[in-house]
């Protein structure tokens, strides 16, 4: 395919998933194996409908804005744009909504979707900003697919203005046991000063990494990753006007 919706790469084996501009709303499926490409007999486009009380804001979001996730044992695949999140069975090759709720009349919607690495959570920050909009905040949402439980991560950012806080970005230890999460801790003349938190998924509490004096920089969900044995977290960091990768060793209570 010479066309690709970048976003939507989902890959696994000999399997690349990917939707393409030149297939409609059809996710493709490339099979390295056989050298052939075939079609999932679902339109994506039949899926999507106005959440919005304004109904041109869901006109704004296409095919072509979907990320993909895929869960680590290829069962599913986690599609996700303002204001939707649908889940593909590779298997069955059906496809369902998953429904995030409501946050002030507005839908809650993920903007990043990672699964741990057992299969078990999909991990999202969400909000509730209309297309376009700013986000007024961000928070770190798990679905437990084992018991179908949604919750949010309450108080792992205060508010550094009322109703406004900000989980930037999140890594799975590879055992699947923590989330490694940075999160805005207050703001100074504009500039977002940040923390590092180590959180538990099944307790939902959250301890605080020292970071020393460094300012946690790098763009959103491209800031931090665990190393291989998870003993040691890498983050882009910030020291004045210069931009740093800072390792930080772990210790997990």
């Amino acid at each position: 395919s010479n066309r690709v919706y970048g976003g939507s790469l989902a890959a696994n084996k000999d399997l690349l998933f990917f939707l393409s501009p030149s297939a409609g709303g059809q996710l493709q499926v490339w099979n390295s194996e056989l050298k052939s490409t075939t079609a999932v007999p679902f339109d994506l486009r039949d899926w999507l409908y106005s959440k919005y009380v304004k109904p041109y804001f869901s006109g704004m979001v296409g095919v072509g804005n979907f990320l993909a996730a895929y869960k680590p044992d290829v069962s599913l695949i986690a599609l996700n744009a303002n204001p939707w999140l649908f889940f593909v069975d590779t298997h069955t090759q059906q496809i369902c909504e998953v429904e995030l709720g409501e946050s002030g009349e507005l839908p809650l919607w993920a903007f990043i979707t990672r699964w741990s690495p057992d299969g078990r959570f999909l991990a999202m920050l969400t909000t509730n900003t209309e297309p376009g909009a700013l986000f007024h905040y961000s928070d770190l949402t798990l679905l437990d697919t084992a018991t179908g439980e949604l919750k949010t991560i309450k108080a792992l950012a205060p508010d550094v203005i009322p109703g406004q806080h900000y989980i930037t970005d999140f890594t799975w230890s590879p055992d699947s046991h923590f989330i490694a999460a940075i999160a805005v801790t207050s703001m100074k003349d504009g500039v977002e000063e940040k923390g590092l938190f180590l959180v538990n998924p099944y307790t939902d509490k959250a301890q605080s990494i020292p970071s020393s004096t460094l300012s946690i920089g790098g763009s959103w969900t491209r800031e931090i990753a665990w190393s291989r044995d998870g003993s040691q977290l890498a983050v882009v960091c910030q020291n004045g006007s210069e931009t740093s990768l800072c390792i930080f060793p772990i210790s997990k209570k």
